[in-house]
């Protein structure tokens, strides 16, 4: 019999329902120690001749987040995934070492003890679940964050429990900025900024800096460091309108592009870029400093 790995199973019930969606079908032919030929014909489909870029895309949207050196551990039991992962890993600078199952992850880990490690959840010999209860005996390797991937679709509320144990969790095919996200919440990192970008202040604006600063190092300040812990909707949208005030009444188009960058991320509930923005406001004043 042809064997087939669950991750393949997985798959091919999530591509068989995709189809099913579409009115199509799928068939498939196969040959002992040769390989199969899935065949996919869906009717009346539409094809665009617009040819879009989603590398380049998602790369532009992160191209501000730098991270500093760090070193990834990678378990996967799928090539594919592994140079996948890898790749994109290493174009972010990290140093990716990589293997197919828990068993070597764990001897990779004593060897090299990582920043951070990526595993997937099924794996032959010593599965993901097994990987981080072993490492979490070792006390001086139970700290290092572990992000589990899967290619499970629906996640039951028993797989939740179980994948709550990790640090992380990201679906397969894993995207670049599921990635990046991910990555952020445990290695160092840096976001750049250019708000001084098409913006051209007048000598008046200019000698008003110094006042300006002063209240954004102080009274909004106090503000701004509350939402490192918790960022309550209204209260982050009462600091945008107060920003924006602060610019109007000083002629400071470098701040009311912030506020109102803050403002439409609030009122569209886009929770990644008010954060981001949230993240961006000591880029902010460091800006302001320089044009004194």
């Amino acid at each position: 019999p042809l064997s087939t790995s669950q991750s393949t199973v997985e798959g091919l019930a999530i591509t068989h329902k995709l189809i099913k969606l579409m009115n199509g079908n799928i068939s498939v032919t196969s040959q002992l120690n040769k390989g199969s030929i899935f065949t996919i014909q869906i009717p009346k489909v539409k094809v665009s001749d617009k040819i879009i870029n989603v590398t380049s895309e998602q790369n532009n949207e992160f191209k501000n987040i730098k991270f500093k050196p760090a070193t990834i551990v990678l378990a996967d039991d799928i090539e594919n995934n592994r140079k996948y992962l890898s790749e994109v890993l290493n174009n972010l600078g990290f140093s990716v070492h990589s293997c197919e199952n828990g068993e070597l992850a764990l001897q990779m880990v004593q060897r090299i003890n990582p920043d951070i490690i990526l595993t997937d959840i099924r794996m032959p010999i010593m599965d993901g679940y097994e990987f981080l209860k072993e490492l979490r005996k070792n006390k001086k390797y139970n700290k290092i964050p572990v992000i589990a991937t899967s290619a499970s679709v629906a996640i039951n509320k028993k797989l939740k429990q179980k994948t709550s144990k990790f640090d992380g969790f990201l679906a397969k095919p894993v995207l670049f900025k599921d990635l990046v996200k991910a990555l952020t919440g445990f290695l160092p990192h840096t976001i750049e900024t250019s708000l001084k970008e098409e913006i051209k202040l007048s000598g008046e604006t200019i000698k008003l800096i110094p006042k300006t600063v002063k209240e954004l190092e102080t009274k909004f300040f106090e503000k701004w460091k509350n939402f490192e812990t918790r960022q309550p909707i209204h209260e982050v949208e009462e600091f945008a309108e107060a920003l924006l005030k602060l610019g109007k009444n000083n002629h400071n188009q470098l701040i009311t592009k912030y506020a109102n960058t803050l403002i439409k991320s609030v009122k569209n509930f886009d929770i990644d870029n008010m954060l981001k923005a949230l993240n961006d406001y000591e880029n902010l004043i460091h800006e302001l400093n320089q044009l004194k």
